[in-house]
């Protein structure tokens, strides 16, 4: 986990774009405002890569908004299992009812 330093510039991101800096308790207020949440990225100096809210100290503040979302790990993928397989499916039908015509 990234640690915040305290009294340092932060950068975040909103619809693509690089927007700050601002001090850390406005990010922990846009935390609370529901404008950051999980996935969003931030930045400050010392870091060498923009890092997501969730891997920093401010998942404190986003554990008190809303849990974490769901992983998908737990999910029935069976429809899109199907949906990856129908073009050979279809391929194996259409075959099958070439052969079966002549």
């Amino acid at each position: 986990m990234q640690e915040t330093a305290a009294g340092q510039q932060w950068f975040y991101e909103d619809k693509g774009e690089r927007k700050g800096p601002v001090d850390e308790p406005v990010i922990v207020g846009m935390i609370h405002s529901g404008v950051l949440t999980y996935g969003s990225v931030v930045w400050q100096q010392g870091l060498t890569e923009w890092v997501r809210l969730e891997n920093t100290d401010f998942q404190v503040h986003l554990a008190q908004k809303s849990p974490p979302p769901l992983t998908g790990a737990k999910m029935n993928n069976t429809l899109v299992w199907l949906l990856a397989f129908a073009p050979l499916i279809g391929y194996f039908l259409e075959v099958v009812l070439a052969i079966s015509i002549r």
